[in-house]
């Protein structure tokens, strides 16, 4: 399943303020929780999506203002 097309470094926005981290998320089934996360995406509008096969599922997180 292709979640977002992949965006180059030139058009990943630069209104949007990014964190370097080195965890993110726990173990477990709930939201932010993950169980065999596998691929992350990054769309065009900041938003980051996370492929979680454990849980079957793909996760959203959208950006803030």
């Amino acid at each position: 399943m292709n979640v977002a097309k992949y965006v180059s470094p030139s058009t990943v926005p630069t209104d949007h303020k990014y964190e370097f981290l080195l965890k993110w998320g726990t173990n477990g089934e709930g939201d932010g929780e993950f169980s065999g996360p596998q691929g992350v995406a990054v769309a065009p509008d900041g938003s980051v999506y996370v492929s979680d096969c454990g849980n079957d599922r793909i996760q959203k997180f959208s950006v803030g203002p």
